[in-house]
Formats: structure tokens, C-alpha cells, sequence
């Protein structure tokens, strides 16, 4: 069932983890100007006028969005817009990369089981034509998802800390010196903090609050507050991301008795398309915040993002 992107009087949410918006998106040859663009990912460029546009239609037809304006927060439809977008560029890059293809009649088949496009975009940022791009996302990060889910094994190491702060003093000395990762997360569990070396994890096996762990590049240290608790960071060094060759026992073929979970598979496949957008370069536009790698979102700011990344060649957090 495709679940779309919901307007909540003051707060925005993602309730899906695919994206839509294709209208928004033009290629630009000669190269994008981040002046006149919302967003840039690659060379593809959505502009501030397209966004506001879009921005103007979900508020002339949802009265979620009218009291967002009224309480001055309107910007939240904004930033939403915006991720799409992004998503949906991903999306569309990604599945051209990994040979998959969305057959309409699936397409048709998902709509329609919410309902039909006009009633499943009713609370949301989408319209009845956008949403059955929405839902052809939402097919191919689900083709993704199904295709790595049991091929794909991270090994990493792992503690907790209690404040964004101590996660930035954490992630930089493991950055710092991973070499020295067994020693430091030896102190923590004497000191009774939960951490521990060496830990091998699936996709498929993965928790949810895990998978920004599968989206990294090897070396790259990753610190989260899982599910937005900000009293508790997990920060974790990715030792090695690890891809099996498929085979007919885990290239995500399955019978029609075998059932795999929507959800599941749309948020691995989400999480497969963080390498690609690190490879081609997210830049928002400021007006709108940043993109956020670990939450695969724009944040209104670095301190408001749901985590951070610091890479092999240590870039700041």
C-alpha cells in the first residue's frame, strides 16, 4: 500500500520512504546555478520558482498546510517539496543504474489500492497526477530494497553516548584514530556503556534505527540519535560494507508464497541510494536548510539533523 507523505498541523511528516514530484526535475547540461535552484543533485536541478509553486498548490488544497501558515511554519512544506525531489531524483538515477524497471500496471495496481490517486493524495503534498509518480518511487526503491536485502553485511563498531556533543567529541576520535577504535570502546564498557567491536549485520536482520550504517562507504564513522531521542547518540565506525554475488538463493526472487515486508524492503532501498547522492552531491538551497545523509532529509540546520557523517577523509560534522 503506498503510503504518502502526510501534513499534520505543526509538524510535516514522512510516512512513506519513496518520492515523487517528477515535474519538478530539469536536467541542465551547461551546469545548474544554486542562485536560482532549491536543489541541486548532480546536474539535475529543481528551481525555486517550481518549489514555490508546488509549495502554492499544497496550500491551496490542504487545511493542514493554511495552519502552518497561520503558525508561520510553512516552511516545513517547504523542506518537504524539496526531499522529495531529491528522493525522486535518486530514484530515477538509481534505478537506471541498477537496470530496474517499473512495469505501469504495477503502478496502477499500487494506486489503486490506496484508494485511487485523488483520494490517496487527499493530506498530502501530492496531487492526483504527482502521486502515481510518488508510487512508481516507491516500486523501484522496493526493487532495490529486495535486491540487497539479503546480500548485504556491514561490519562495525558501535557505543552509545547522551548528547550531540558528546557524539561529535566521540565520531572525531574514532575518525581520528581507527586504529584505536577496540581501545576506546574497551574504556566504554568498563565504564558500563553499551559498545562493542567487530559486530556483523545484515540488511535483512537490521533494525530500522540501524540502517544508516548500510549507506556509508567503509571507514566512515556515522553518529544518530535513533527514532529522534536526543538523550541517546549511537556512534558507529562501518569497518567493511560487504555485497555477495546473487544467486537464486538471495537475488530477492521470490514465490508467490513468500511474502517480504513493504516496508521493510522501501527502507532498504532508500538506504541503497545514500552512496549514489553522496557520489553526485546534494546541495540545497540555504533558504531551506541541508541535506541530511543520515536521515536522508533536508534539515532546517546541522544541529536540527537527525545525525552526521564523517568520512574516511575526515570532513567535518
Amino acid at each position: 500500500m503506498v503510503r504518502p507523505a502526510t501534513i499534520r498541523s505543526g509538524r510535516f511528516l514522512v510516512t512513506a520512504v519513496a518520492a515523487a514530484v517528477g515535474a519538478l526535475l530539469a536536467g541542465c547540461g551547461s551546469g545548474p546555478s544554486q542562485a536560482t535552484s532549491a536543489v541541486i543533485v548532480g546536474n539535475t536541478a529543481v528551481s525555486l520558482d517550481i518549489v514555490q509553486q508546488r509549495v502554492d498548490a499544497v496550500l491551496a488544497k490542504e487545511p493542514a498546510a493554511q495552519q502552518l501558515q497561520q503558525q508561520h511554519k510553512l516552511d516545513q512544506v517547504s523542506r518537504q517539496v524539496v526531499q522529495m525531489a531529491v528522493w525522486h531524483e535518486l530514484a530515477r538515477q538509481g534505478a537506471a543504474r541498477e537496470g530496474i524497471t517499473v512495469d505501469e500496471n504495477q503502478v496502477s495496481q499500487l494506486v489503486d489500492q490506496a484508494g485511487g490517486a485523488e483520494q490517496a493524495s487527499r493530506g498530502t503534498i501530492y496531487d492526483a497526477t504527482t502521486f502515481r509518480d510518488r508510487a512508481r518511487d516507491q516500486l523501484i526503491m522496493m526493487q532495490l530494497g529486495r535486491k540487497y536485502l539479503n546480500r548485504l553485511t556491514v561490519t562495525f563498531d558501535i557505543t552509545q553516548v547522551g548528547s550531540r556533543q558528546a557524539a561529535v567529541d566521540k565520531a572525531r576520535q574514532l575518525a581520528a584514530q581507527p586504529d584505536q577504535a577496540a581501545r576506546v570502546l574497551q574504556a566504554d564498557q568498563a565504564a558500563g556503556v553499551p559498545a562493542a567491536t567487530n559486530q556483523k549485520l545484515t540488511a535483512a536482520a537490521a533494525p530500522s534505527y540501524a540502517l544508516p550504517l548500510f549507506g556509508v562507504r567503509p571507514g566512515t564513522v556515522v553518529a544518530y540519535s535513533p527514532q529522534g531521542d536526543t538523550s541517546q547518540w549511537i556512534v558507529a565506525l562501518v569497518r567493511d560494507r560487504h555485497v555477495d554475488p546473487a544467486t537464486p538463493a538471495n537475488d530477492g526472487s521470490v514465490s508467490p508464497q513468500e511474502q517480504q515486508d513493504p516496508k521493510q524492503l522501501a527502507q532498504v532501498g532508500l538506504r541503497m541510494l545514500a552512496p549514489l547522492g553522496d557520489e553526485l552531491g546534494i546541495r540545497i538551497n540555504p533558504r531551506y536548510g541541508l541535506w541530511d545523509p543520515v536521515g536522508m532529509e533536508v534539515a532546517p540546520s546541522a544541529g536540527e539533523a537527525e545525525g552526521f557523517e564523517i568520512g574516511p577523509a575526515g570532513p567535518a560534522t
